[in-house]
């Protein structure tokens, strides 16, 4: 499983495209993308103050930006966070190694442990 996080206040067109595509490149069974995200009450939250635009704490959900960004606009993030979704499932690389795993009957995440009943599997 791996987790990248995508729309950090450095982070530029090329550098989110530059995660996106390392991910692509682990090609690990799960990707799970999300938007940076200053929650209110965290110190990462305080110095980002003066520039959230977020209203609702509804909003603090890691899909949507909150904060106004020095290199992407809002749109411009969520559509990098769409396309590491798409660009990422639909990838025939991750596809067939995943089709391969199912033929196979592999689990995901393999065995966790092994009790007196057998290996429990984390799925």
């Amino acid at each position: 499983m791996g987790m990248y996080i995508l729309g950090y206040e450095s982070d530029t067109r090329e550098s989110c495209l530059a995660t996106i595509n390392y991910a692509k490149e682990l090609n690990t069974n799960i990707a799970v993308f999300s938007i940076f995200t200053p929650y209110p009450g965290t110190p990462v939250y305080i110095s980002f103050k003066n520039r959230i635009t977020a209203t609702q704490y509804e909003d603090y959900n890691q899909w949507n930006p909150v904060f106004e960004h020095k290199n992407l606009t809002k749109k411009e993030i969520r559509t990098l966070l769409t396309f590491a979704f798409d660009s990422y499932y639909l990838s025939p690389k991750w596809f067939i190694k995943n089709l391969i795993r199912q033929y196979l009957k592999i689990p995901v995440l393999g065995p966790i442990s092994v009790s007196k009943t057998g290996p429990i599997f984390m799925v």
